[in-house]
């Protein structure tokens, strides 16, 4: 639900940003083609892992957390000056979108079944039994 509505809300930004940063600023700005990919995968990276959040949270999963978003931070910035040294603003948004899956995504598709499994509460929470 929450992915697919930051899919939707993404690429209908990401076909009128032009027109709307017109509206906003007054002036026609031109928004390359990767920068606004950049943007709609960031969106949906974010709403996505806002989902993953709470459910850690939930879970009380803090150490674990703060750990890779930690690392997640000292990536993206060492990434968005070197990206953007190369490619301008998409490339500052592509060293975050990098930092997010090798920081955040991948660390919870390795951490979270391994969580399931280990909790007996969780499978039944899951699946609506508790």
């Amino acid at each position: 639900g929450s992915i697919a509505f930051a899919i939707i809300t993404g690429v209908t930004i990401g076909l009128f940003c032009e027109k709307i940063l017109f509206l906003w600023t007054g002036t026609m700005v031109t928004v390359s083609v990767s920068m606004k990919i950049g943007l709609i995968f960031w969106l949906v990276l974010t709403i996505g892992g806002n989902a993953v959040a709470m459910f850690l949270n939930a879970a009380q999963v803090v150490k674990f957390q703060v750990v890779t978003s930690i690392a997640m931070a000292v990536l993206a910035i060492i990434l968005k000056f070197i990206l953007g040294f190369y490619w301008g603003a998409s490339g500052i948004v592509w060293g975050l979108n990098i930092a997010y899956i090798s920081c955040l995504i991948i660390p919870w598709i390795i951490f979270l079944p391994i969580l399931i499994k280990r909790n007996t509460t969780l499978p039944k929470v899951l699946s609506g039994i508790a």
